[in-house]
């Protein structure tokens, strides 16, 4: 019986992740913070407006437009979902993060019995 050893990482090739996947990935888990949502700024298109990611060698760099639900506290919500993207971005691509910027355009209110809306 052949047993197959792998080589090492280093010799196997060279894995690229492309910015639209970042980017892509980055509106994904930013939907798993609760309270967060993402803001569609270019004609409701889920991947127009400012929400982006950049990749320059072993780091990327996001960009997210967001909602925050009121009457959450905006800095903590916003610190959990740079800690949530950076860590989820990483797991997933193995790139590290250089920064999260974020641009809280909304908040979104959901009061008893009327539904929820947006203020801008």
């Amino acid at each position: 019986m052949t047993t197959l050893v792998a080589a090492p990482a280093q010799v196997r090739g060279r894995t690229e992740v492309s910015d639209r996947v970042v980017s892509k990935l980055a509106r994904v888990v930013a939907g798993e913070v609760a309270g967060v949502s993402l803001e569609n700024q270019a004609g409701g298109l889920p991947w127009g407006g400012s929400s982006g990611g950049t990749v320059s060698g072993e780091f990327a760099t996001i960009r997210l437009t967001v909602a925050i639900a009121y009457p959450a506290p905006i800095r903590t919500t916003a610190e959990r979902l740079r800690q949530h993207v950076a860590s989820r971005i990483t797991e997933l691509t193995g790139l590290g993060v250089s920064r999260v910027d974020l641009k809280v355009a909304s908040l979104t209110v959901t009061s008893q019995g009327s539904g929820a809306g947006a203020v801008s």
